[in-house]
This record gives structure tokens, C-alpha cells and sequence, in this order.
């Protein structure tokens, strides 16, 4: 979830399937950020990283959308903190393989090692589930 506001008004966790995991863009703590989630208990664990603080950049740009060209480039801006999350969190990349194809290398370091997690009940890593 690139934009914290979002969990506010939408369901983001619908079709989620059970022991889910979700990663949210914010500096807040993730128990404050629970309250505004409805069916919180599908998730198997929520992980928050400062994106934003990490990338210096306060605003989503939606100019990869359909026509759009991105010009944060692949692994700039706040994704790259989010991915290196994703990375820590998943296992479904090595820091080292994103680390040759990501725009900010520091970026992505920072949010693999400033990722916060916590576990609310049985979750698997995604590689332990895909047999890696």
C-alpha cells in the first residue's frame, strides 16, 4: 500500500487470501495503523517502512499509468524502499539481485533493513510457499 490514507476508506484487503501479508508506505506504528483496517484478520502479518521519509519523496506519481511515462525510473522514488521490504519480507528476491537493477540502490537497502513486521498469526514467506 504506497498511500497510507487509503486503508481509511477502502477495503484493501479484499480477496486477500488468509495469513496475507501487507506492507504499508507510513511512519506511523502498525498498531495505530490496524485500527483503520476492516478484516484485519485475514492477515497473517502487516509491515510498515517509511518510503517516503527514506526516498525524500512525499507524493504517489501515477505516471506509469496506461499512456504515462514513469520518470522515477525502475526502483526510484518510493519503490525502491518498498521493495527492498518486500525483498526482507518475502524472500522473493535477493537484496543482492535488486541491488544491480534498482535506480536507488541506498533507497532499497534502507527499506530492507528499516522494514517493521509484525506477525499476527501463521505466515509463510512467499518462497517457503512457492517450494524456495
Amino acid at each position: 500500500m504506497l498511500e497510507a490514507t487509503i486503508v481509511k476508506g477502502i477495503n484493501i484487503l479484499k480477496g486477500m487470501p488468509d495469513g496475507g501479508l501487507l506492507i504499508i508506505n507510513t511512519n506511523r506504528p502498525i498498531d495505530y495503523m490496524l485500527k483503520f483496517i476492516p478484516n484485519a484478520d485475514v492477515l497473517g502479518a502487516i509491515a510498515t517502512v517509511d518510503a517516503d521519509g527514506i526516498s525524500g519523496v512525499r507524493t504517489v506519481d501515477f505516471s506509469g499509468s496506461e499512456g504515462g511515462v514513469d520518470s522515477a525510473g525502475l526502483g526510484g522514488g518510493i519503490a525502491a524502499p518498498v521493495v527492498g521490504a518486500m525483498a526482507r519480507l518475502t524472500g522473493m528476491a535477493k537484496k543482492e539481485s535488486l541491488a544491480k537493477i534498482v535506480k536507488d540502490v541506498s533507497g532499497m537497502e534502507r527499506g530492507y533493513n528499516e522494514v517493521k513486521m509484525q506477525k499476527l498469526k501463521k505466515f509463510a514467506t512467499m518462497s517457503s510457499q512457492w517450494g524456495g
